[in-house]
């Protein structure tokens, strides 16, 4: 169901003119984005407790 769902959300958007693109989406150079943030805040806070005496 789902997956015909989808098929013809694909053929609707194809038929508009759009096409496969082997560009990131948008919603993965986000989360990349916001998993840099998350490493970033983390490797401050760990680094900022092993260097108290």
């Amino acid at each position: 169901m789902a997956e015909s769902v989808l098929a013809a959300i694909a053929d609707n958007l194809m038929g508009q003119g759009y096409c496969e693109s082997d560009d990131p989406s948008i919603w993965q150079l986000h989360m990349q984005a916001e998993l840099r943030r998350v490493n970033a805040n983390q490797a401050r806070f760990l680094g900022g407790w092993e260097s108290r005496p």
